[in-house]
């Protein structure tokens, strides 16, 4: 189902775009794991390399989680959380190196992260409205 298109009415659909958000939260673990290992050196680190390693592992491991909650129509909150980290991480990058091209990458993979978190909450909503008609 295209990004634009999603369908939230529907469970299928709002299922659909949590799914969308699992990829987007895979894509931007594995971009984070690559980007680390190669701008890092690892046999002569800091401190603040240090820092930077642990953060970047602090990143994929909520991407993860975040992934394998939403596949499951899950994890709005481990999608925020992927989010806002995600955001802080782009505005960092980019008040060190404005000139560079990746923020396009980050904010795309973002913006199926944020389907994602509309998705979850599209599910949250037809699951409450099921079970009050249920009663």
């Amino acid at each position: 189902m295209p990004f634009r298109n999603a369908d939230l009415g529907t469970r299928t659909g709002a299922l659909s775009a949590a799914q969308q958000g699992t990829l987007g939260c895979l894509l931007l673990g594995g971009l984070t794991i690559a980007a680390g290992v190669l701008s890092s050196d690892i046999l002569f680190s800091s401190d603040v390399a240090t820092v930077g390693l642990a953060l970047i592992g602090l990143l994929v491991v909520m991407c993860l989680v975040a992934a394998y909650r939403l596949w499951h129509g899950r994890g709005l909150y481990w999608a925020v959380a992927v989010l806002v980290f995600g955001v802080i991480l782009a505005v960092g990058m980019f008040s060190i190196k404005p000139e560079s091209y990746e923020y396009i990458v980050i904010g795309v993979l973002l913006l199926t992260v944020a389907q994602g978190i509309r998705g979850a909450q599209a599910l949250r909503r037809l699951d409450a409205g099921a079970a009050r008609t249920a009663e």
